[in-house]
């Protein structure tokens, strides 16, 4: 039998075993990111992260992803075979080979890094670490033992064969020497053998080899195992100075000591160790386990030597049984629980074992109703069974639903109404209401019912059947009715509802949004009413809300998390202050009162920093980048195992000086930000669990540097250089201003020139005087065609000398009446030609006007005229690299530096060459005038920019 003290043990340690038995356990293997699954012990820091030692070095875990470390990293070896936290928050480790090592605010120290731990290696296997009065001791297998005191000064002791051991008892460290081969020990308290002259005697002699491996203290004796192929269990009572040894079918990998507790971890799990017998009881059912932890939030971490780490969440749910389905639970009385199981078996729950009543495999059981005298009455897909036995045939279809004595079902061409305790029935007018899930009496003759094809009122007085607008599309797959006339709807697509009974008369569709209570889930099904608390069954578990006369002033939320099975909830009871919910895969259970909230603070860290293309650490100075960093990204960790993937974030970014900044929601645990301005900024994020409040917020200072134009100083700088900018500026425009108003007096003054040219007096004078020539001659049709040509001539040359350009096809057409005009006073024939590049559009392409009409009367009075040829001029438009050229060719006498061979000025040609340099200053453009002559005759070529390339003002 158990010893009373063990009884006791085990008891206060229910949590652990409950453990074993849960569903929801995870196991965390080389596929989740460890780097091994031989993984030896396990650690949790103060900063909330869990730690393993592998035999591939170590390994942090966060919740969400594993962080590996090995000799790049820092490690002295890869095989970490053990753990101790000191009372700085310092986690030792020691590895297979001697090596030591610990962690400190995340990083690790070894002997080539720090000098605490300069002298610390052994050339053996490390026994032991602890730690007392600020002193560090360790111990080995062969190699004595090491005290490392606050200052890094290392003692060595090394007796020699012997095998050494530690170990801690009322706050002292003692040694265990033993002699393997003489079956000796001797237990010593370490701080008599520093500084001395060591020489042991062995005073206890041992019946029995002796191969320790760890070793534990509880009150005044040492509990340690033994290296065999089964295990040994020894107590050494200092006191008594007696051992004692026993012999156990397993093999012992490891032992740790818990509030009094040995727990021995082995082949086949963990085993509870009764002192008095020495005996072992099974705890935790988890093979090959090697060490084990409960962590800050009360979960269990199981390591194990051949499949990584197992993880045991909290559980806050009892489980009744596992793998049946169960569909329906009734409690009448609450004396009884009963349930329908595996779709057509009855039974009740008696001290968490089913026991079966009676069962219809031949039949699907829908529901099931238990009365007050323990009447059970079922549905099934034929008509209704009484205690087992067939009571009563209905045709009815699989919208039926049975409670509290009441039936209410479809049959063909009706719907119908059936109390089983009197027989009473009623017809009432076939409406298709869908399947039916729920229904509830408001009065005595009045029902709700609530469907899959809404909300429905049955009046069994009137045989009235109506149905409510404002549910008219919602699935109703659950009801109850509170004691202050609410009605709380659980709905297939649109959360829970809660409506004041008086109002569903009155609400419209839109206005439904308004009453929902949940965000938590969309899809609610089964609901069940206890005094002011409804729970409510979702696919992500229940939901427990508490309520009054104005609202919901709590909610919980029971989830995987706590210990339920994933699988649907079918049904929900209460039953002897216990809540059970009914799964497709088990039943379970919690205490009614059981408060789900979780008084957690939530480790939050900032873990990195990502400014540009760089990382920062965090650390307790402020961060500052330059002004042009760009995007900054912070990195952050909440430190929650059970149920991570169900956080919510909150963060706000604010510059110093801000009151009361708001909360912004985020969807995961990384932030960015861009384009900040120069300033102090201050960013804070908090978290919560479903269950739980916002968290403390965690806190980051950082700066962007000022842009150094917006100093003061430079500030000052530039603006007396913008003073004097603009005061240069409206110099320059002021200059410009008159310098374009000079080069717009001399375009008028060239226009005007350029106009006297056109209608000099000779040409006006002489072409009217050929004119009345032909009157007075007789010929009156070429008189007047040339008069006509001649009033056109003039009105284009005045329209043409208000615009600085013209198009070309226009020009043309006036050089052409120009010509036959001149044609009157010349003395010979003269031939006029035209060419034009075909990739010229003359019609939208323009040419600066008052160039070409002088080049032309130069060709004809200073070329032709004064030759003894007949006359040539062959004007041509050709488009080259984007510019026109405008090519003049006669057969004259050719003009040399600017005089034609007879010496005679050529009209207009310094008028031409003004006029162009005033237009590519007034236009910033670069036009060009060329001549080129010889006794065959003249050539002047005017290139300019097309005009369609440019804006021309």
């Amino acid at each position: 039998m158990l010893s009373k003290r063990l009884v006791q043990i085990l008891l206060s340690f229910m949590v652990w075993s409950a453990f074993s038995q849960q569903s929801n356990s995870i196991s965390y293997t080389i596929k989740n990111g460890l780097p091994s699954n031989t993984v030896y012990c396990v650690v949790q820091d103060d900063q909330g992260f869990i730690w393993f030692g592998t035999e591939a070095g170590l390994s942090r875990f966060d919740g969400v992803e594993f962080k590996n470390y090995g000799l790049q990293e820092g490690l002295p070896d890869m095989d970490i075979l053990n753990f101790h936290k000191d009372s700085q928050g310092r986690i030792w480790f020691y590895t297979f080979n001697g090596r030591v090592g610990f962690l400190e605010n995340g990083k690790i120290y070894n002997s080539g890094n720090s000098r605490i731990l300069r002298s610390a290696d052994f050339n053996s296997r490390i026994t032991s670490i602890v730690d007392s009065n600020s002193k560090v001791y360790l111990s080995s297998l062969q190699d004595g033992f090491k005290v490392i005191d606050s200052t890094g000064r290392t003692d060595s002791i090394k007796p020699e064969g012997f095998s050494y051991y530690l170990t801690k008892m009322h706050d002292e460290c003692y040694w265990v020497i033993v002699d393997d081969y003489k079956f000796q020990y001797s237990f010593i308290k370490v701080d008599e053998l520093v500084g001395k002259d060591l020489k042991v005697g062995l005073k206890h002699e041992v019946q029995g080899g002796i191969h320790l491996s760890y070793i534990e203290s509880v009150d005044c004796n040492i509990y340690t195992s033994a290296h065999s192929m089964h295990g040994y269990v020894y107590e050494i009572n200092t006191a008594k100075k007696s051992l004692r040894r026993q012999s156990l079918d397993f093999k012992i990998y490891n032992l740790d000591e818990v509030d009094g507790q040995v727990f021995l971890f082995t082949n086949v799990g963990i085993k509870a160790l009764d002192k008095e017998g020495l005996t072992a009881t099974d705890f935790v059912n988890v093979k090959e386990s090697t060490f084990s932890i409960l962590d800050s939030e009360g979960n269990r971490w199981v390591t194990t030597l051949d499949n990584g780490v197992v993880f045991f969440p909290k559980s806050e749910v009892v489980t009744h049984d596992e793998g049946i389905s169960i569909n329906g639970l009734e409690a009448p009385m609450d004396s009884v629980l009963y349930l329908v199981h595996s779709d057509y078996k009855f039974g009740y729950l008696d001290q968490d074992e089913i026991v079966n009543l009676f069962d219809h495999p031949r039949f699907y059981l829908k529901t099931m109703y238990v009365d007050k005298l323990r009447n059970v009455w079922a549905l099934t897909s034929t008509g209704l069974i009484k205690n087992g036995f067939f009571y009563k045939e209905y045709k009815a279809t699989n919208t039926s639903f049975l409670k509290e004595y009441s039936f209410i079902f479809h049959v063909p061409g009706s719907l119908k109404y059936v109390h089983l305790l009197d027989g009473y029935e009623v017809d009432l007018p076939y409406q298709n209401l869908g399947k039916i899930w729920d229904f509830e009496f408001v009065e005595k003759d009045k029902i709700l019912v609530a469907s899959a094809r809404g909300l429905f009122l049955l009046d069994l007085s009137t045989k009235v059947v109506s149905s409510y607008e404002a549910f008219s599309r919602l699935q109703i797959t659950g009801m109850s009715l509170d004691k202050f006339g609410y009605i709380w709807f659980a709905t297939n697509g649109y959360s829970l509802l809660r409506v004041h009974i008086d109002l569903i008369d009155e609400l419209k569709s839109h206005q439904l949004k308004n009453f929902r209570v949940s965000d938590y889930s969309d899809v609610y099904g089964k609901t069940l009413l206890v005094d002011s608390i409804v729970y409510a069954s979702c696919p992500k578990g229940v939901g427990k809300f508490y309520f009054n006369s104005s609202g919901i002033v709590q909610v919980s939320h029971i989830s995987e998390s706590n210990g339920l099975h994933p699988s649907r909830v079918n049904d929900l009871q209460f039953f002897q202050n216990r809540v059970y919910i009914a799964q497709d895969n088990g039943l379970f259970s919690f205490d009614h009162g059981r408060n789900f909230e979780e008084n957690i603070d939530f480790p939050v860290i900032i873990d990195e920093v990502i400014a540009g293309d760089s990382a920062y650490a965090k650390s307790d100075n402020s961060l500052s980048f330059p002004y042009n960093i760009g995007t900054i990204q912070v990195n952050t960790k909440a430190i929650y195992f059970k149920d991570h993937e169900n956080l919510s974030y909150q963060f706000r970014l604010f510059e110093k000086g801000e009151v009361d900044p708001t909360w912004s929601a985020s969807p995961s645990n990384t932030f960015i930000f861009s384009k900040l301005s120069p300033g102090m900024y201050t960013f804070q994020v908090r978290v919560r669990s479903i269950n739980s409040k916002w968290s403390t917020p965690k806190t980051l200072d950082f700066q962007i540097e000022n842009i150094f134009w917006r100093t003061p100083w430079f500030i000052i700088f530039v603006s007396g250089l913008l003073l004097m900018a603009i005061y240069l500026v409206y110099l320059s425009v002021s200059r410009s201003k008159r310098n374009k108003q000079l080069l717009l007096r001399e375009k008028i003054e060239s226009d005007l020139k350029a106009l006297k040219a056109q209608i000099n007096p000779h040409f006006l004078f002489n072409s009217i005087n050929s004119i009345q020539s032909f009157f007075l001659e007789g010929d009156n049709e070429v008189a007047e065609s040339y008069l006509i040509k001649y009033a056109k001539l003039i009105r284009t040359i005045l329209n043409h000398s208000d615009s600085p350009t013209v198009l070309i096809y226009e020009e043309i057409e006036a050089m052409k009446l120009y010509v036959e005009l001149e044609k009157l006073r010349l003395s010979k024939p003269l031939d006029f030609q035209v060419s034009i590049d075909s990739n010229i559009d003359i019609y939208t392409e323009k040419i600066p006007s008052m160039i070409i009409q002088p080049i032309i009367e130069n060709s004809i009075w200073h070329g032709i005229q004064p030759s003894d040829k007949d006359g040539q001029i062959h004007l041509k438009f050709i488009l080259q690299s984007n510019q026109i050229l405008v090519i003049v060719e006669d057969n004259g006498v050719g003009i040399t530096n600017g005089k034609s061979q007879t010496n005679n000025k050529p009209h207009g040609i310094q008028l031409i060459k003004e006029r162009i340099n005033l237009i590519n200053k007034l236009q910033k453009v670069e036009s060009k005038f060329e001549i080129s002559s010889n006794a065959l005759g003249a050539k002047v070529i005017f290139s300019y920019p097309a005009y369609s390339s440019l804006e021309y003002d």
